[in-house]
Formats: structure tokens, sequence, C-alpha cells
């Protein structure tokens, strides 16, 4: 209807008789049917038709949030009244979470609550009037947030509501172009590739340099920019042939969703710029992530999802193979990965066919593999093992399809398939680990002895940490748990930043394989904080809980070595003020012996140093642990070229459960 804007009475009276046919709407659509249309009242725009079934909601995200960050949106969330109350609220519970976590940072954009299927409402069920429907949902908490709520009748070209809708979008349209800003230079390079290139799909950059330089030799050209012709301008005054002034050219186009540049980081003249971005978002998303009862479905991975690149190449013949990986990889899909790491998480050996080196990839979305038997107990009787949770601490959130999806591509390649020294060679993976990958997890063992299990269960509300590790490797456990909470911490932050959360620690005599929250017995960092400020060695037991000693649960926790009023002068300075030479007050501090040698372990403190150090204290206090543990601290400073505030913060995050926060603010986000 917006495509064929109906604007004299007599085509709207005319759209209201007539009904929709069965040719004007395709069902079953295939991934993000991107349509692009121009009217003298609506302007340019393109209309994204997002394909409802949950096997494209990953991409929707993906999809939305770079569309947000680059220009004025407006959504449109179509749910049908011929269904029951419940069910709709729970759509629109989840549409508005999921439009919360895609435009957190630029701010929530127009959203209209679409009802349609009013018609059938009406005649089918007389006693449920859509009116009074309607009603009762726009009262409701789960229409509160969208800015307005239209009911329309489907089978009719032009009804009241579709009217409606179209002066809305109108009058976003209007407000949008008010607020657009542009570089000539970049406006007129736009202009340029819109009209040399009007019929390529995508180009490189190198390619985009060459028909530059061909045309320079004219003395002139003519361009129509938004409806004005210019004559006459030589082009090498404002069309860059570099390589840097181009590429930051095209990166300001992609930001501001004209076209889509995939930079090659090796290499920028290799990279991708994609003209059409309807062929990438229809075509590849509508083939990559087709159910099975769709004539698009193209069968490409195992269950595990690992993709031969041969593969990527059978199921796009029509379009260039490198530019189809590069747009997954640009958006967090899939990332490339070795023969041997392939056979690593599929558990099977690839065999390369003849002619070139068969290529491998990664793709979490893929996945199809449930949860494999004996996950989680490659250690049989561990030293030390901890539990962690991340949970949604208000209802109707969620954590999205595209945060775990991209929180199993980072863990597998930051930990799973990472390599434990820096110096160690690329082309060796690390073959005697253990790596399993399901659809909702990884587990993964690494070669100091530590095995790590990272699910997201309860129904996409819970993140869960298990860790252990054998004897001896208490420590490198524990380092390697604060990394593993960094790195699910960032993925929230950056693909759910709506979502409140709320953090907690499992009790080790409480955790199970697989972990779910019947079983759990949990402890906040709320209450360790506490616990931590009231100079506590243990979490205080609440009715029905047992209570539990922090080295119990936490092994170690640097932050706990010191009392409130220590602990207040590390987090609360600056990171750029020097640390005082009277830190840590020897009566303010809480270090057992046994922390001394951890701390020192942390610090990286020299043991020659260290024991020199001592060797010229007194011999009364050379046994104190209060004074061992001042003295390590001076070490450290004596040693660090800048012994800041911030500088220790540092150290003793890497050990810490906080990992880099302020443990002394809520742990509810």
């Amino acid at each position: 209807v917006i495509e064929n804007e109906i604007t004299s009475f007599f085509g709207s009276f005319g759209g209201q008789l007539r009904n929709v046919s069965k040719s004007t709407v395709v069902p079953l659509t295939a991934g993000i049917i991107p349509v692009s249309t121009e009217s003298q009242r609506l302007g340019q725009i393109v209309i994204y038709d997002m394909a409802g079934h949950y096997h494209y909601y990953s991409s929707h995200a993906t999809l939305l949030r770079s569309l947000v960050s680059s220009s004025a949106s407006m959504f449109l969330v179509v749910v049908s009244l011929n269904q029951e109350k419940e069910k709709i609220i729970r759509q629109l519970q989840y549409w508005n979470s999921f439009v919360d976590n895609c435009c957190s940072s630029a701010g929530r954009p127009p959203t209209v609550a679409v009802f349609s299927h009013a018609d059938e409402v009406t005649e089918d069920k007389p006693e449920r009037k859509s009116s009074e429907i309607v009603k009762g949902l726009a009262h409701s908490e789960a229409s509160s947030t969208f800015s307005e709520v239209v009911t329309l009748d489907c089978r009719k070209l032009a009804s009241g509501g579709l009217t409606k809708i179209s002066k809305m979008v109108a009058e976003c349209c209007a407000k949008f172009r008010r607020a657009i800003q542009a570089d000539f230079a970049v406006h007129l390079l736009y202009a340029f590739i819109s009209s040399r290139l009007v019929d390529q799909i995508a180009c490189t950059v190198s390619e985009l340099q060459s028909l530059i330089k061909q045309e320079q030799g004219e003395d002139s050209f003519a361009l129509k920019v938004q409806g004005v012709e210019f004559f006459g301008v030589k082009e090498r005054e404002y069309l860059p042939t570099n390589t840097t002034e181009l590429s930051q050219h095209l990166t300001t186009l992609s930001d501001k969703g004209r076209f889509l540049f995939l930079r090659n980081a090796r290499k920028v003249e290799d990279s991708w710029l994609v003209i059409d971005k309807r062929v990438l978002l229809s075509e590849v998303n509508g083939t990559i992530f087709a159910p099975d009862n769709f004539k698009q479905h193209h069968k490409i991975a195992n269950s595990t999802g690992v993709v031969p690149f041969s593969k990527i190449r059978e199921a796009f013949p029509e379009r260039d193979p490198d530019m189809v990986v590069a747009f997954l990889q640009h958006l967090e899909f899939c990332q490339e990965i070795s023969e041997a790491e392939a056979s690593l998480i599929s558990r099977q050996h690839f065999k390369c066919s003849s002619g070139p080196v068969e290529r491998f990839f990664f793709f979490p979305t893929l996945v199809s593999e449930e949860r494999p038997s004996g996950v989680g107990e490659a250690i049989d009787t561990p030293s030390y093992k901890c539990g962690w949770t991340l949970q949604c601490s208000r209802p109707h959130q969620f954590l999205t399809p595209q945060f775990l999806h991209v929180l199993l591509l980072r863990l597998a390649f930051s930990f799973a398939l990472a390599h434990d020294n820096e110096h160690e060679e690329q082309a060796s993976p690390v073959l005697e680990r253990r790596c399993s990958v399901w659809k909702n997890g990884i587990c993964w063992l690494s070669r100091k002895g530590v095995e790590t299990t990272v699910e997201v269960i309860e129904q996409n509300t819970t993140v869960s940490l298990t860790i252990s590790c054998h004897t001896g490797r208490e420590m490198e456990c524990v380092e390697y748990r604060s990394q593993v909470i960094k790195c699910i911490l960032e993925a929230k932050k950056e693909l759910c930043p709506a979502v409140t959360m709320k953090e907690s620690l499992i009790h080790p005599n409480y955790l199970t394989t697989p972990v779910t929250g019947s079983s759990l017995q949990l402890f906040s960092l709320s209450e360790l904080v506490e616990a931590l400020l009231e100079n506590e060695s243990g979490l205080v037991s609440q009715p029905g809980r047992k209570g539990i000693e922090i080295n119990q649960l936490l092994y170690f926790e640097p932050y706990s070595c010191f009392n409130a009023e220590t602990l207040r002068e590390l987090v609360e300075n600056s990171s750029n003020q020097l640390v005082s030479e009277a830190f840590p007050n020897e009566a303010s501090n809480k270090t057992f012996h046994t922390k001394v040698n951890r701390l020192k372990q942390v610090l990286d403190i020299n043991s020659t140093k260290f024991q020199a150090a001592l060797a010229r204290a007194p011999p009364f206090q050379r046994d104190q642990p209060e004074y061992q543990c001042k003295l390590v601290f001076q070490v450290w400073k004596e040693n660090t070229q800048s012994p800041t505030y911030g500088a220790l913060r540092s150290a003793l995050d890497k050990y810490s459960v906080f990992c880099g926060r302020n443990p002394l603010v809520s742990c509810e986000f």
C-alpha cells in the first residue's frame, strides 16, 4: 500500500472496496526483503520486510542494530488479532525487548503496534469485538512502550488503519530528512557510485579506484545529486583515489546506511563495497538460515556448524563466494578456521578434494546438535570447581539469539581454539583438547587442565558458567574464570544492553551437569560485597540455605584480602594517582598467610626480591602475615615503573570475579 500510494479520493474509495489478491502477498518469505520506493510525499525510503520465522531472528538483530545506528528508522510490529490475548501479549513483549536491545545506543525510534485481521475477529467471532480486544491491550504493560496502536482490515487495499500508517510514515520521513547531514565530497562519491555502478551488486575498492582513475582523464562530468545536476566539476578535485581517503569516505557511506563497506583489515584494496544490499539480505540470509520446509533451504553445515568453503560456493553459484564470506564475517555469523580446528569441533576428519586447498568456517547459528553426553566430566575429581550465573532480573526480558551466537563464536576463538602461548605457531592447533559445541552451549578443556562450560539456559534468560581444574592449577582456573566472565559481560553489554541482569555464584556442592535453575544454590555478588565490607570471611547463610567460606566459594578473590577502609582507598582513588606509602595499613588488612603467597603470584613478585626484603625486616615481624602482606605491596611498588592505583587494580582484576568493575557498586545492571 505504501509503495503504491493512493492519493486521490476516488482511488482511496476504490481501494477500500477492493480486496487484496492472493498474488499480492508472498507467504513464507525468506531472509530480509528490502523494498526501495520513492514518492513525492514520502521521498526515497527502504522498507525491510523481516521474515517472522525464529530461524532469522539472529540476522534480524544484526541488521536492525546496523540500520538504527546508521540512519533514522521506524518500526511496524504486526500482530494478528485472530489469536488468544495471552499469545498476543507474549509477542508484543518479545518484540518490545527485541527492539530495546537493538536500539538502546541510538534511542528508541518510533514503534507502532499494528493489529491485523481485525475483520476476521469481528466476523468469525462476534463475541470478541476487535475494538474491545485492542482497548484491553492498549492499557497493558506490553503495549505501553509503543508510540501508536493501529488496527486494520488485512483484506482491503486502503483500510482506515493503512491510511493512518501511511500518514505516520510520511511524518517520520519528513522529520528524518531534516536531520540528514553529509559532507559534500562524501555525497558526491555516493552519486558517482550510484550512477556509474547502477547495475553492479558489489565491487572491490581496487575496482572502484580503477573506475575513478579511468574517468579522471576527462575534462568534466555530469552527476545528478538529489535532483540537482552538476556539470563541469573536475573529478580529481572531489573523488579520492588514494586508498586511505577513499576507504574513509566509504566507511562514512556505510555508517549512513547507503552501501555496505566490508573492510579487509589485511589489505584494504581487497575490501568489498556492496552496492545492492538486497542481494545479500534476501539471498544470503534467506539461504543460510532458511528452515527445512522453505524452498530456499540449502544444507551447507553439519550439526556442529562447520561449513566448507566449497559448500558456500555451491549455495551461491551466481555470487562471488569471497564477497559472501566477507558479509557473513562482518556480521559475526562465522569465522574461518583451519582444517585441524574443523576436525576438532566437528569430531570428524575432512578430506580435501583435489584442486584448491579447502577452507572451513564455523557458524554458531547453524549448530543443531543437542547437548552431548558427558559434557563437563573430563576431570573426574577436580580439586576446585566453581559456578557463576548471569540471570535476567525482570520478567519478559531475555537474551537474544544474536547474543547466544556471537558469544559462542567469541568463546570458541578466544578460548577453546586459542593458543596458550602467543609464540606458538598458528599452524599448530591444540588437537589434544576436548571441545564440544551444541546449539546453546560450549565446553572445552585447556592445556593447563581447566575445563570450562558455558550455556544459555532457562529459555534464554540465564547464562551459566562452570569451571573446574586439577590439583595445582587452582590459580590458573581463577584467572581463566575472570577472563571468561569478562567476555560474557562484554557481549551482554554490546548485544543486550537493555536487559537488566543479576550476577550470582553457585555453591560448589550444588553444581549439577547440566546446570538447571531448580538445582542451584546461589549467592549473589551483592551478598559477596556486603561480606567484604563487613570484614566477614564467609557469606552469611539465610533460612534454608547453607553458609559458605569465601575461600571455598572462590578459592581466591583479591579484593577479599582487604577490609572496607583499605578496599575503599583502593577503588575510589583515581587511576593515575600513585599508591600511598602506607598502603595497605597493617591494622586494616586482613590477609591470611596462605593468601600472601597467592598475592605474590597475582602481582608477579620475584621470590628472590621478596626474600631479600624480608631478610631486612626486624626478626619479630618476619613471620607476621600482616607484615608480609604489606611487604608484598612494597616490593610491587619498588619494581613497578608506574605504581598507580589503576595499575594495581588491573593486576588484581585479572584474578577477580569482578574483572574490572568496582566491587563497591551494585552488581545488578
